[in-house]
């Protein structure tokens, strides 16, 4: 109970860069889906 937490400042840069890196992983498969879908319906209506 009297133990101190100290943070681990290497523990929170990884942890932080793994964040950063997964919410640019995300962000990126959105745009990636998002341009397929906008290019397969731009087809779509060219086809129709």
């Amino acid at each position: 109970m009297g133990r101190v937490v100290r943070p681990d400042s290497l523990g929170a840069c990884r942890h932080f860069g793994l964040v950063k890196g997964t919410v640019f992983g995300l962000v990126l498969r959105d745009v990636v889906v998002n341009g397929l879908t906008l290019e397969l319906t731009l087809h779509g209506f060219l086809d129709i």
